[in-house]
């Protein structure tokens, strides 16, 4: 959706929170009513001492405003600059922050927040005051300006003491990063007036618009909360519009490891599809709705247990599959699954599919049985890894003379050092598939790509677009099937992040994605002499964080500074990491003891320990089954693995370091490095890196990478033992993390209330529980 100027009009967007707020007023017809007009005045510039009041204290800097909407309703809003979609042209629009009761109005915070943006420069500042009178006499009203387009970029420092209390820092990172605004439309009225949640249309950062708009294949390399998965699906929903007339609606495919990301990209997607159907439904039809909808909420919480879609409507074959069955989202497991029941349609029993091991099975039933000189010192996490994503997962398995003499180190640095001991458990480890019958990945990639040479793929099975999200969980085998099953050389998007790689079995690189796109395109300019060329591919990098503050930020750049630092070539190198707002850095607290039960006091203190949007992250599933036990689920309690697509509000790393297999040894060379600080962030010596760093450091920094941003707001760490001993100081000396001694009667737990939140996060942690279960069922008889 535009959010430029429609004939002279001021584009109101609306806040999340102000969003949530109308609701709230919507309970009252009346009220709600008043809003609305007070909103369309704004909208035709009708500006007046009622509407347009500059809030004391804030006209000196950047002006915030108030409407008084009736006696006891206020509206804060900000006349604000976005650009064009084609980043020629700034346009004043009206960004509403908070639609409240007059005793909640919080003047004094609004005063700090305008002191803050008035570090975008008095260039800024002009912009935002500039007025377009439009007519004449009493009848005059004000037009949006317009301006060129300028990036209005600023470096804060810590102002913290701008803002008392931590509180006001959160408040201040939600209303200017995390919050997003959505345009006034007639679907948000209606979506209050039926109490329907829908996915409402934002508007897209810059770096967003860019990436919808590219018209050809796209690789968005981005770290945490940088906007590379909402690019995503804007780009969906874009190509969708653009071809809603044609006779054939587009064929999309989505894919990803994880199903549960799969679930809630779908989700949102079909949100905002859906979203404009409701602009069009009447009075009653809304009122029904309503009704409707109060009865669903009243409703106990274990039935939405029941009801999770886990995509179980979809043919047997990938050939069967309909246009109404696009757009397609579907984990990678379950698109490979489809179009090996086409192979097995064709070839019947020449095609065997065959029992599919996992990590753990390489860990608890290979690993053990290898010769242990070849294993000694080795950890199997970074071996399956580089036998899947080096040695197996680029087409034919890499000779012995290939791997151990050609092969770059920049291909493979971690296991640079002991290639000749990986190679020979790589041939053991397949010694050992081939008498247990058993395959990997790779292996069932390879089958799949093989049976498709036997028996091409019809064109109009094809797809026309491939998005790929979390790309650098896939193997470059998986790379090569995804692009043989679209027909268009414009229609990819990969997006991912090597710095985010923690499932095990892949070692993957943007480079050799980048590459294998290259190739792809001269191939078939080469083979389609009388079709149009495709467009050249773009790689978009976004590097600013605007899930987690700076505090979050500037530690968890610096964990990306420690991989570039001591392992080089492990990651894509791009500008550093940076965030919008300031914040406090992660809490650690120390457990001499280890004392279970005081963090259980700790998240037990208050009547609701933990809101909807707080989640405790751990190493193990056993540890998380066992806070369970004791939690009896009343906080959410996940694994690493599971938290891919999640964010919270507020995070807990709980035994994180202590419960890990590398020992103290393996952190102590980061001890020996040399730093300094550069502007605003943490850098380190390269040349004060020990020889003897175990390549599972790399891993840990990621894990702990991954795990931080998470966090919006709060992120907690509570540990003990020797690793947080030896490295509590090199972290907190700097100020990259505060630490805490556990006491017995402490508490972090800032809870929420509202059950619209706890349905909302529990349904999707339940999605998480029911594809696990599920899966753990349909394996049974297999094992």
């Amino acid at each position: 959706m535009t959010s430029t100027s429609n004939a002279g009009r001021w584009p109101i967007l609306l806040s999340s929170k102000a969003i949530r707020e109308l609701r709230h007023v919507g309970r009252d017809e009346v009220s709600f009513d008043i809003v609305r007009k007070k909103l369309y005045e704004l909208s035709h510039g009708q500006f007046s001492t009622d509407n347009h009041l500059c809030i004391r204290g804030t006209r000196e800097n950047i002006p915030i405003y108030r409407v008084r909407a009736s006696n006891d309703l206020r509206i804060i809003y900000q006349i604000d600059l976005m650009a064009d979609v084609n980043a020629q042209f700034d346009h004043q629009v009206i960004k509403v922050f908070s639609i409240c009761s007059r005793n909640q109005a919080a003047y004094d915070f609004w005063i700090k927040v305008s002191r803050y943006l008035m570090r975008y420069g008095p260039e800024y500042r002009n912009r935002c005051n500039s007025r377009k009178t439009r007519g004449d006499g009493g009848s005059a009203t004000k037009a949006p300006d317009v301006f060129d387009h300028q990036k209005y970029s600023t470096t804060f420092t810590d102002e913290r003491y701008t803002f008392e209390g931590e509180a006001d820092l959160n408040e201040l990172h939600e209303t200017l990063a995390v919050e997003k605004f959505t345009p006034v439309t007639k679907s948000l009225y209606n979506s209050i007036l039926a109490d329907m949640e829908i996915v409402l249309p934002i508007a897209l950062n810059p770096d967003e618009r860019r990436i919808v708009k590219h018209q050809g294949t796209s690789v968005v390399i981005g770290r945490s909360g940088t906007g590379k998965t909402t690019a995503l699906v804007y780009k969906m929903r874009a190509n969708t519009q653009s071809t809603i007339m044609e006779e054939r609606p587009l064929r999309q495919l989505f894919v990803t490891r994880s199903r549960v990301l799969t679930q809630h990209i779908a989700h949102n997607y079909r949100g905002l599809i859906d979203s404009n159907e409701i602009a069009n439904k009447t009075r009653e039809e809304l009122a029904e709705i309503r009704k409707r909808n109060e009865q669903e909420r009243k409703r106990e919480l274990v039935e939405y247990d029941n009801e999770v879609d886990l995509r179980d409507d979809l043919p047997d074959r990938f050939s069967e599959l309909q246009d109404h069955h696009f757009p397609l989202f579907v984990s990678f497991d379950k698109l490979c699954s489809l179009l090996e029941a086409d192979i097995k349609a064709k070839e019947g029993r020449r095609f065997q599919t065959y029992p599919l091991l996992n990590f753990n099975d390489f860990k608890y039933t290979y690993w053990p049985k290898l010769n242990h000189v070849l294993t000694r010192n080795l950890d199997p996490g970074l071996v399956f890894s580089e036998i899947l994503g080096v040695i197996k997962g680029c087409g034919q398995d890499l000779t012995e003379d290939s791997y151990l003499n050609s092969l770059s180190h920049k291909r493979s640095p971690l296991l640079m050092n002991v290639r000749d001991r990986v190679y020979a458990i790589f041939e053991a480890y397949s010694k050992q598939c081939r008498v247990r019958n058993q395959i990997d990945n790779a292996d069932r990639t390879r089958a799949i790509l093989a049976a498709h040479e036997r028996h091409p793929f019809p064109q109009a099975s094809q797809v026309d677009y491939v998005f790929v999200d979390e790309v650098q969980d896939q193997l470059m085998l998986d790379i090569h099937l995804l692009q043989s099953l679209c027909k268009n050389p414009d229609g990819g998007y990969w997006c991912g992040d090597t710095a985010q790689t923690i499932s095990v079995g892949s070692s993957f690189r943007i480079k050799d994605l980048k590459a294998f796109i290259y190739d792809d395109m001269i191939s078939y300019q080469k083979s389609n002499h009388q079709r149009k060329a495709p467009a050249p591919f773009a790689t978009f990098e976004l590097c600013t964080n605007f899930r987690s503050h700076s505090g979050i930020v500037k530690y968890a750049a610096s964990l990306v500074e420690l991989i570039y630092t001591m392992f080089p070539d492990s990651i894509d190198h791009m500008a550093p990491e940076s965030a919008n707002t300031p914040g406090r850095p992660p809490l650690l607290f120390i457990s001499p003891t280890n004392d279970h039960n005081i963090f259980l006091q700790h998240l037990l203190s208050k009547d609701i320990p933990f809101g909807a949007h707080q989640g405790i992250i751990v190493r193990s599933q056993a540890t998380a089954d066992w806070l369970n036990k004791y939690l009896e689920k009343r906080c959410t309690v996940l694994t690493l693995l599971d938290t891919k697509g999640l964010e919270f509000d507020d995070v807990v790393l709980y035994n994180f370091f202590s419960e890990s297999e590398a020992p103290a040894a393996t952190w102590a060379p980061v001890l020996a490095l040399g730093s300094k600080e550069k502007e605003g962030r943490i850098v380190y010596d390269k040349d004060t890196v020990p020889p003897w760093t175990s390549p599972v450091l790399c891993a840990e920094l990621k894990q702990l990478y991954v795990a931080v941003t998470r966090a919006r707001y709060r992120c907690w760490i509570w540990d003990s033992g020797d690793v947080i001993d030896l490295m509590k100081n090199f972290w907190s000396n700097p100020g990259l993390i505060t630490i805490r001694i556990a006491r017995k009667h402490g508490s972090f737990a800032v809870s929420t209330k509202d059950l619209r939140e706890w349905h909302e996060r529990t349904g999707v942690v339940l999605q998480r529980t029911l594809v696990q279960a599920k899966s753990f069922l349909n394996s049974w008889p297999e094992r």
